[in-house]
């Protein structure tokens, strides 16, 4: 089960896996993120026999996205449990 997992779709193919991020509002600690290209993502599970048992949209944190608007065109904070088939 991965809980609390930033997921995102784009076009650009400069972010086709992953990408890597620093938080600096909280400084004088410095926070590091993985952003994960969903599809790029799932399919390395798909690949290796998992199947997706459930995706939701995680709510518990108002974390807001929009300094991403014009790289993503779909960013989420997830909760998804894959399966071994």
């Amino acid at each position: 089960m991965f809980s609390g997992t930033i997921m995102y779709d784009t076009n650009i193919p400069n972010y086709n896996k992953k990408i890597i991020v620093k938080q600096i509002n909280m400084l004088p600690t410095i926070n590091y993120l993985f952003f994960f290209k969903k599809k790029y993502f799932f399919n390395k599970f798909f690949e290796n026999n998992y199947k997706l048992v459930f995706e939701r949209i995680n709510y518990t944190d108002n974390i807001n996205f929009s300094n991403f608007n014009r790289l993503f065109y779909s960013i989420n904070y997830m909760d998804f449990l894959f399966k071994k088939k």
